[in-house]
């Protein structure tokens, strides 16, 4: 009989009482009575069964596993959790081998890494084992331990959706690193610019100049002007390229649409192969609109630029 004693100092105690009779025939000779102190064994089992409710109610996984040598894992137990993250049932799989439970495990060498913890008692530790099998098709942090009795203990949770985040988080520091890159191509276009402006500038006025001391029959003439003319695109297309990287807050104001239109097609025409023909119709004539200049050159950059992709094969 398991009974409670409470001792002369006032602890309680759990104890083991046995009777045996002197005489088994005869009762009323007495009997005999032992008396063991089991307190620390009840302290252990309560912990043991407080373990194996925690086991059972954590989120990780966990399975269970009879190492037979030289190559089978026998499915002992799983908690809840396990069931629910790897959509097996335990109950149907129980004393199944594990290839036999994961069909792929032998491609991906998990059984092998498992097999080696039980032969060398070192821990493994995985964040990217993959299950793909047909139930599921997920990524789980696991770790594979031995345990007492030629067992296995393997512990794991689903980091799926960890691992999608992390993968979106990189492609978004690729994104930023990239934005980075152009405004740094950007700022240094800007100084390109600047000094090639102060360039066309000179150009500009000694051609002004020379036009004012040639006779207008002299063909050198025709030729200056056609100088003046090509120094007046470049600083055309100059304004573009400072207006395009200058950094200033996407502030709006009229503007006449149909001049912004042709001023980006100046440029589109400049970065795009020549094999590729760009045909304008402008219907528009005086027609303003509020709108930020640089946004709608960019706008019109990325259109024709994916235009141009499209079709540079034929």
């Amino acid at each position: 009989v398991e009974t409670r004693w409470r001792h002369t100092n006032g602890q309680t105690l759990d104890v083991l009482l046995n009777s045996t009779p002197l005489d088994a025939s005869d009762l009323s000779a007495g009997l005999t009575f032992t008396a063991l102190d089991i307190t620390e064994r009840k302290q252990a089992e309560e912990a043991l069964r407080s373990s194996a409710e925690i086991v059972r109610f954590i989120p990780s996984g966990l399975f269970v596993y009879h190492y037979e040598p030289p190559d089978q894992l026998v499915l002992l137990d799983g908690n809840p959790a396990a069931e629910y993250l790897t959509r097996i049932d335990i109950d149907a799989c129980r004393g199944k081998n594990f290839h036999d439970i994961w069909p792929t495990a032998r491609k991906s060498g998990i059984l092998r890494s498992f097999l080696g913890v039980m032969e060398t008692g070192r821990i493994y530790e995985s964040d990217d084992l993959v299950y793909q099998d047909g139930r599921l098709d997920a990524v789980f942090r696991t770790r594979a331990f031995p345990m007492p009795g030629n067992r296995l203990g393997v512990a794991f949770e689903n980091i799926t959706e960890q691992k999608k985040t992390e993968e979106e988080r990189r492609q978004l520091e690729e994104q930023l690193r990239q934005a980075h890159k152009m405004e740094a191509v950007g700022t240094m276009a800007g100084g390109i610019a600047h000094e090639f402006n102060n360039i066309l500038g000179i150009i500009l006025g000694n051609t002004e100049l020379a036009l004012e001391d040639v006779p207008e029959k002299k063909s050198v003439k025709y030729s200056l002007e056609e100088v003046h003319k090509a120094s007046l695109r470049g600083r055309d297309v100059v304004r573009q390229i400072l207006s395009f990287a200058r950094k200033t807050p996407a502030t709006r104001k009229p503007v006449m649409i149909r001049t912004v239109v042709q001023e980006s097609l100046k440029l589109i025409r400049a970065t795009i192969p020549t094999s590729i023909k760009i045909r304008q119709n402008i219907q528009c004539q005086e027609e303003m609109v509020l709108a930020n200049p640089t946004e709608i050159n960019q706008i019109l950059i990325n259109l024709c630029t994916n235009a141009a992709h499209a079709v540079e094969d034929r």
